[in-house]
């Protein structure tokens, strides 16, 4: 129903238009879609995260007492209780009594145990479906929490009573032997020397006690240390020595000072050998009332061990609460939704990328390469009315592209791809327009031979003058059908179309037959006759451009049209038959477009989403940082295409890319950490280098490598090292300096040497931190002593493509590249040369060099040419004076810009000869000036003189 503007540009053949509007069309499937897979989420989710019952109760650790200090259980601390009570045979054993039973795993993804640091109280939490299940969970795992320090304590004291039951043995036997060893007439005396020994109550030895220190010393460094550690191994010796010392000699336990307190009677009847038998005796005797003291603190603990924790709130007295998961359902729902929409536009999408009709105005003219001159829509959805209108606009759109003048006749055939394309409609509804305008219409309806005929389908053909009775109903009362014989007497068709009777439209059927040269001449000579007529518009329906008749009827149309069927016409064949009418030299003046759909959402939204996009830029551009809007100016158009091709930054802060060794920064020698120890703030170490070697040391952990690795290679390392030391030691690693990457900066900068890379640089970052570059003076002007011509970068012994001359002295940001550990950058002076200026200049003689420097600025910088200097021929002499190679430049071209100005190398030799004829332009100059004096003084005594002598004087 539309028909192209003049001026409409030609659109892209896929935009974001298009793709809204096959979406739009298709709007079901991804509500369908969306539809399902959010269901599908929702289910997925339902049946994962189901309704949980949070069920908790708390322990509280409970340090047991002994009846003395003879002995007291082992002192856990309580990180180690709840590690301990994490033990995946205390999840099977408890697993194994739930009701379904449950492994270890099952049960450890279920139960979950706390320890709040503060108190000391371990919270012990479960999940499950029912809430009953959850209670009995928790109740199980904490009874048998508690039942399992029982017997870890009850297996405790059973070994240490087998341990004080060998000890006591062992006294006993001592005792017996040592009393059967004394003589019967000596037992009375060592008895009596015994019982006054222990009568004197002086005070016993302190090793037991120092034995039961250090064994206490001991436990408390195993719960922080391995066996490994030397200060494990320290007090393990101490502890195997006083018990050494003890087996070895029980008596040293009493003091001596008991002796003293013996009678002096006594000491008249015994001997030295009896009072030592009785301080043994007596020695012994004190041992073994501290072993059966020890047996009586250690049977209640073998007996009923109190453990090491309690309820201190059950899980029946704690509430119950239930979950369930509503917005894990609703989040996975709309994740299946998200899922299921983009799948549906996507197969969408790629459906009509494969696709290869034709459907769009930019498929039409992709796919021609033609101008679109109309388009027509449903007529099934088209009143009359809209049909005339359209019709009309159709017209006057083809007349104003097709015709010489407004009130001018035309030729026009139209011809398709298919039987079924609508071709006929099209012609109707045009002719009916030009006729309407006041035009004589003539139409011509070709159609294929009987051989064609038989190729062609037959339902195809019925179709065809089905669709067309649909659209355009036949026998129009201002249609006129005439024989076709009129083809060999084209002067019947003058006769009607000139007549005062004329129709407004005459329609001519043209039978098929085999076109051979005679009736392709009586087809050129009828249609020359009828152009020929005044304010005639013929109209022919050519055959589809697949048969033969059609081309060689095309031939000789002046404007040919192509019509494409929207939705129907293949794209390759619609390029094959365009081409063979390319071939046959048919004037293909533009296309059109039947059954085009239409635009919804290009016509609602197209208004005012382009301001939507333009205030949401805006919007952008406001919330942008100050600074990147304060950097950037205004740019030339080249520079803009550059940039857009070769992005650059000032600072690599800006650049979203990382360079691989900033993905994995790795340590090295000379970088500054800081160690510290969880839980140990005592054994923090500040600012520790790595040393040459690439090692470090901290605590146990000695001379590990940290060259290579990254900090949380190195916190692993360390963690492993001190295992073997310390009980799940946890170091915390924090750089405090990176020395270890470096780039060294060396020439013409004002601070050279090697550069720290402790964050992304740039090669401009790098020049400013060796702050800038040096410069020199040269005719009382300041200028660069950098030949950036010759500069460099070297990264991995090879140098990078990296140009400085356009960084620095175009402000090419795209050479601004990021720098990396062991990059190389150089740049050479430019005095390292000059360049010598001679012949007809203003001042001859030498000329620094710099990167930048020309022959015309060199020339410049010595005065310029001088008068009668060859301004087109100057030579410049490079090379050795041996072999030397002599350039021309044309200054003057090169000012004009026809020619390239040479740049200039360090010891280049820049001559400038004279004009050779100029001796003869001097002296056509004295020539010339000698004839204007004589012609001058001639002309004046022959005009001037006479007339002064014959004027009289005045009186």
């Amino acid at each position: 129903m539309n028909v192209t503007p003049r001026n409409q540009l030609a659109s892209t053949p896929f935009d974001a238009w298009a793709v809204l509007e096959f979406w739009s069309r298709r709007w079901r499937w991804l509500a369908a879609w969306t539809l399902i897979m959010a269901c599908v989420g929702a289910f997925a989710a339902r049946s994962v995260w189901k309704k949980t019952f949070t069920s908790t109760s708390t322990l509280i650790h409970y340090e047991p007492s002994s009846i003395d200090d003879t002995y007291h259980p082992r002192d856990i601390s309580t990180p180690s209780l709840v590690v301990m009570l994490q033990a995946p045979g205390l999840f099977e054993e408890v697993g194994s009594h739930l009701k379904p039973a449950m492994s270890a795993k099952q049960l450890s993804m279920r139960l979950s145990v706390n320890l709040d640091r503060n108190n000391d109280v371990v919270t012990v939490t479960a999940m499950s479906g029912t809430r009953e299940e959850a209670i009995d969970i928790v109740n199980r795992f904490s009874f048998a929490a508690i039942n399992y320090t029982q017997v870890m304590q009850k297996q405790e004291a059973i070994e240490a009573g087998e341990n004080v039951k060998r000890q006591l043995a062992g006294v006993e036997q001592e005792i017996t032997t040592t009393r059967n060893s004394v003589p019967a007439k000596d037992k009375a005396a060592v008895n009596a020397l015994t019982s006054s020994a222990e009568a004197a109550q002086q005070p016993q030895s302190d090793l037991p006690q120092r034995i039961r220190l250090a064994r206490e010393q001991l436990d408390d460094l195993l719960t922080r240390y391995t066996d490994a550690h030397p200060l494990v191994l320290a007090q393990r010796a101490e502890l195997n020595a006083l018990e050494d010392q003890q087996k070895a000699n029980p008596a040293a336990a009493a003091p001596r000072p008991a002796t003293e307190a013996v009678s002096p009677m006594i000491y008249g009847r015994v001997t030295p050998e009896e009072i030592a038998m009785g301080e043994r005796l007596r020695s012994l005797e004190t041992n073994r009332a501290l072993l059966i003291s020890r047996q009586r603190a250690i049977q209640p603990f073998r007996e009923a061990p109190p453990g090491y924790f309690r309820v201190l709130l059950s899980a029946d007295a704690n509430p119950t609460p239930m979950r369930r998961y509503r917005l894990e359902i609703i989040l996975f729902a709309l994740l299946g939704g998200f899922l299921g929409l983009c799948g549906s536009a996507a197969h969408i999408l790629l459906s009509e990328f494969l696709d290869n009709r034709i459907k769009t105005r930019a498929d039409v003219r992709r796919v021609t390469g033609l101008p679109l001159l109309a388009t027509l829509g449903d007529l099934r959805k088209m009143t009359p009315g809209n049909r005339d209108q359209w019709a009309f606009r159709a017209w006057t759109a083809l007349q104003s592209k097709l015709s010489i003048s407004p009130n001018h006749g035309m030729v026009v055939g139209i011809t398709s791809a298919n039987t079924s394309d609508g071709r006929t409609t099209w012609v109707n509804l045009l002719s009916s327009a030009a006729s309407a305008c006041g035009f004589r219409v003539l139409t011509i309806t070709a159609q294929p031979s009987e051989e064609m005929n038989a190729e062609l389908a037959k339902n195809e053909k019925v179709k065809a003058r089905k669709d067309s009775a649909k659209e355009i109903p036949a026998g129009s009362d201002n249609t006129t059908s005439l024989t076709t014989s009129v083809l060999s007497t084209p002067g019947q068709i003058v006769d009607k179309l000139t007549s005062a009777e004329c129709p407004p439209v005459v329609s001519i059927p043209l039978p098929g037959w085999v076109w051979n040269l005679e009736r392709r001449r009586q087809w050129r000579a009828a249609l020359e006759a009828w152009r020929a007529i005044d304010h005639v518009v013929i109209f022919v329906e050519l055959p589809p451009a697949s048969l033969a008749e059609s081309v060689l009827l095309a031939e000789n149309i002046p404007n040919l049209i192509w019509l494409c069927d929207s939705n129907k016409s293949d794209s390759e064949e619609t390029l094959i038959e365009l081409e063979t009418l390319r071939d046959a030299s048919c004037n293909l003046v533009g296309a059109v477009l039947n059954r085009e759909r239409g635009t919804p959402v290009r016509g609602q939204f197209g208004r005012w989403l382009g301001s939507s996009a333009l205030l949401l830029a805006l919007g952008l551009g406001v919330c942008a940082t100050p600074a990147r809007a304060a950097v950037v100016a205004q740019p030339s158009a080249s520079q803009e295409a550059q940039n857009a091709e070769n992005p650059g930054q000032f600072s690599a802060a800006e650049s979203h890319q990382r360079d691989p060794w900033q993905d994995k920064l790795t340590l090295g020698p000379g970088d500054v950490l800081t160690f510290h120890l969880y839980g140990s703030p005592e054994l923090t170490r500040e600012e520790v280098p790595v040393g040459p070697d690439g090692r470090i040391s901290y605590l146990e952990a000695q001379n590990v490598l940290a060259d290579g690795a990254t900090v949380d290679e190195l916190r692993d390392r360390l963690d492993t090292e001190l295992s073997h030391y310390r009980r799940a030691p946890q170091v915390f690693v924090t750089p405090v300096a990176y020395h270890s990457k470096r780039y060294y900066v060396m020439g013409t900068v004002v601070k050279k040497g090697v550069f720290y890379l402790d964050r992304p640089t740039t090669v401009i970052e790098a020049v400013a931190r060796a702050k800038g570059f040096e410069t020199g003076v040269y005719d009382g002007d300041t200028i660069e002593a950098t030949d950036f011509s010759r500069s460099f970068i070297t990264r991995n012994g090879r140098r990078l493509p990296v140009n400085m001359e356009k960084l620095f002295l175009h402000g090419d940001l795209s050479q601004n590249v990021t720098l990396q550990p062991n990059d190389y950058v150089f740049f050479p002076p430019s005095a390292s040369g000059e360049v010598y200026v001679l012949g007809f200049v203003g001042a001859p003689g030498p000329v620094p060099f710099n990167s930048d420097m020309s022959a015309i600025s060199a020339i410049t910088s010595r005065g310029g040419f001088a008068p009668g200097a060859w301004r087109t021929r100057v030579l410049v002499i490079r090379g050795s004076l041996d072999h030397p190679k002599a350039i021309r430049v044309d200054v003057d071209s090169a000012l004009l810009g026809n020619a390239p100005n040479l740049a200039l190398e360090p010891g280049d030799i820049v001559y400038v000869s004279n004009r050779p004829w100029l001796l003869g332009e001097e002296l056509l100059d004295r020539a010339a000036s000698a004839f204007v004096e004589s012609a001058v003084v001639t002309w004046t005594g022959l005009n001037v003189g006479p007339d002064i002598i014959s004027r009289p004087s005045s009186p």
